[in-house]
This record gives structure tokens, sequence and C-alpha cells, in this order.
């Protein structure tokens, strides 16, 4: 998702757009409020307006969240704003065509305003002026749960429904939309009449989804919703014979493997899985997560480590994953301190282009942190078991100093270290520290 952002430039007009808008308590402005594709959209942040939770800051961010198609990873933006009269501004413009709804939020610190959870938003428009396909949807679904990704909006079903209902009236062939529709009128709570409604139209989706496999495991999943299970086995099993690789046989496998109680056998039917199924990126490495935990929770470290170091698209937190347990029940300790540290290389290595794009800077340095500081505590608490108190110091006091002696377990193995260490006076000055902190 590429978006371009600049700054407006027209001092004559801002202040007039500021002083409407705080005439009236508005708090923010969106021109246009539903763009199209490579039209700029020029945003106001209006200080002065009465409910405006920012309003003697020395910056604002505005943080736009840009959903895409369904089934595409959306994209976290922040963009800086400037300061010009009495308010803020910025300007931007979608460049990309997969962008599809528009979710707003201004912050300063730890101040935000998402206009007292009602929130900002926006359609982007197809050049007929039309909502492009999934708009529809991912304002239903925003209001049908409140909100999405840490953006949040009040509840409203009657708004959701009426989305939805737009949403399959122009694009009938959304089956994600078809999904979202079902789930609304079985919740809060399911219906006699709702169900029957169902019923109908799943006879209907079986018609017109029926060459189209991505939508058939959501379409027999809904079977067994309305009490048709019997139907949505038969199916399943003559759609897994048409197509042994295809997307109901990959859900009928996954079935089978969630199902599986012991982790040594569910790690081998994730192998299989992984091998036998075309998946995308996203699924892969989904599918790898799952095959590395499987791993942990059979004791297969060895296969979890070979896994994470030969996916580097998979998160460096993953290897805390594979060391804590290790630690902990004290096996393999040379191992542990090992992989420890080839995590901690990782994430000293990484640079802002590794944050997900759907995260927020400031929570991508957040997560970066725990993970080194729990690494480094694997490492230095695998090191201190091996009577390696020496070694076992300088990682454990970086640890301790990332989590500014919030941690009791580092704070423990630290003091344990100085100890072993023979270093008694650093071990008190510790202990003092973590009595004042109250730790």
């Amino acid at each position: 998702m590429v978006v371009a952002f600049r700054e407006i430039r027209t001092p004559l007009t801002l202040a007039l757009c500021f002083a409407a808008a705080s005439s009236y308590g508005q708090i923010a402005s969106f021109s246009p409020q539903n763009p199209k594709i490579g039209e700029d959209i020029r945003v106001i942040y209006s200080p002065q307006a009465k409910n405006a939770v920012i309003q003697r800051a020395p910056s604002v961010t505005l943080r736009a969240l840009v959903l895409p198609e369904v089934g595409l990873l959306p994209t976290l933006l922040e963009i800086p704003m400037t300061k010009a009269g009495s308010g803020w501004q910025v300007e931007l413009r979608i460049q990309k065509p997969e962008a599809r709804f528009l979710l707003f939020e201004f912050v300063s610190g730890d101040l935000k305003d998402d206009n007292r959870e009602r929130g900002w938003d926006g359609m982007v428009m197809g050049p007929d002026g039309k909502a492009l396909r999934s708009g529809h949807y991912w304002r239903a679904a925003v209001v049908a749960f409140g909100g999405y990704m840490g953006f949040k909006r009040s509840m409203n079903v009657p708004l959701a429904k009426r989305e939805i209902s737009q949403e399959r009236s122009l694009y009938p062939d959304n089956y994600f939309a078809l999904n979202l529709s079902w789930y609304l009128e079985m919740n809060p709570v399911p219906t006699d009449a709702g169900k029957a409604k169902i019923k109908k139209e799943l006879a209907a989706a079986l018609k017109q989804f029926r060459s189209t496999e991505e939508a058939l495991p959501m379409i027999l999943v809904w079977l067994e919703q309305v009490g048709q299970t019997e139907k949505a086995d038969s199916l399943r099993k003559v759609f897994s014979a048409e197509n042994p690789n295809g997307r109901v046989a990959a859900a009928s496998r996954m079935r089978e493997i969630s199902k599986e109680p012991h982790a040594s056998k569910r790690s081998l039917l994730m192998e299989k899985y992984l091998v036998e199924f075309p998946m995308k990126q996203e699924e892969v490495l989904s599918t790898q997560r799952q095959l590395v935990s499987a791993y942990i929770q059979a004791e297969e470290y060895a296969k979890a480590f070979a896994l994470v170091q030969s996916a580097p698209k998979l998160e460096p937190a993953l290897y805390k994953s594979l060391t804590t347990p290790m630690v902990e029940k004290g096996i393999d300790l040379e191992k542990a301190s090992e992989w420890a540290a080839a995590g901690i290389s990782i994430i000293r290595k990484q640079d802002e282009s590794a944050k997900p794009s759907s995260s927020t800077l400031a929570e991508w340095k957040q997560s970066q942190n725990s993970a080194l500081s729990s690494l480094l505590n694997n490492r230095g608490s695998a090191l201190l078991k091996l009577k390696k108190a020496g070694e076992a110091v300088p990682p454990l006091l970086e640890a301790y100093e990332l989590s500014e002696g919030r941690d009791l377990a580092i704070n423990e193995n630290l003091l344990d270290a100085y100890v072993a260490a023979s270093e008694y006076k650093k071990a008190l000055d510790v202990g003092l520290d973590c009595l004042r902190k109250g730790k």
C-alpha cells in the first residue's frame, strides 16, 4: 500500500476551515470524506473544538488504517501533521487500487482522540462514484464488532445490517459479505426465522459458489450451524475427492489436526499439511507458527529451532517461545543459551522496515524490547544454571535495564548471578533498587 502525504500550503483557506470547524464544534474534517483512488484527502484537526481531546500539544499525528479487499493485509499509517494557525493539517493521497475503507484517529503522546469512540471513517469510491468492493463490508464489520485493530467504534447492529445488505446488493459474488450477513442473523441470539433465512440462502449459495473453492469451506460450516451436519459432511467428501489439494480438503485436514491431542502426532500432520496444500504467504507463516508451537509442546526443540531459523519472515519472538521451556525445565541448556543468542542477534539487526504494516511504530518497538529482554533473560538464566555466572551477568544486566527493573524474574536472576559471581556490592545495589521500585 503506497500512500503519499504532503502539507497543505493555502494558509487563508486553512484559517477559514479551522474557524468553520471550531465554530460548529467539529473536531476533525476530511475532504473529501469518501475519496477515489489517487484523490487528495485534506485532513484538519481542530483543538479548539468543544470535545477535542488533544488541545495544547506540541505535535499531532494522524493515524489512518487502510483496509483493503477482504483477505489482504491492512496498512496502518502514522502521518505527522503540520501546525497551521490554531489547528493541525495534512493532506494524503491513496495511490494503490487495493484500498477500500479508511479508519482515522489522532494521537499526541499518550493522548488519543477517536471522537469518543465514534471514530472517523471514509469509504474509497470507484470512478463511477460507487463504493468499491468490500467497502460496505468493512463499515458493517467495524460497527458490528465495535471497532477493528484498536480503532474503536460504537456498536450499531442495525447499521451493520444495512451496510452488509448494500455490499451484497452491489457485489453479489462477495462471499465474505454473505458470511458476515449470516453471522448478524444468528447473533447475539439465534432465532428460528434467522435460521430459516440462512437455510434458504445456503441452498442458493451452494449453486452460486459451486465453482468458487475459496467460498465452499465457509458454506459447509454454515450448513452445520443450521443443523445440516450430515449434508455438510457428505458435500465435504465430494468436494475433497474432486480436488484433494483444494480448499475444502485443506480445511478438513486442519480440522483433523486441531482435534489431535498428542503434540508429536499433531506436528507430523502439520508437516504433511505444509507440503500437500498450496497456500498464500500469510497462510504459510500462520501454519509454521502452529507447527513451531506443536514442536515445543512435543519437546522437539531441535525441529522448532530448525524451522524458525529456516523461515526468516517468522517473528524472532518465537525464539523466546522455544527457549523459555528449555530453561525452565533445564533441558539442553547449552543449546538454549545458543538459540537465545540467535534470537537476540536477529532482533538487534532489525530496523523499522521489519515492522508489520498493521502495527504502530510504538507498539512494534515495545514488542521488540519485550522480546529482547526475555531472550536476554533466557540466555543469562541458562548460563547461570550451567554454573557460568560471569557469562550470565551481562545479558541479565541488559535485560534488567531494558525492563527498568520491573520484571521480577529478571530481577531475581540478576541477583542470583551477582551472588554466584561473588559481586555482593552489585547484588546489594540491585536489591535496594528493586525495593525502591516495589519489586
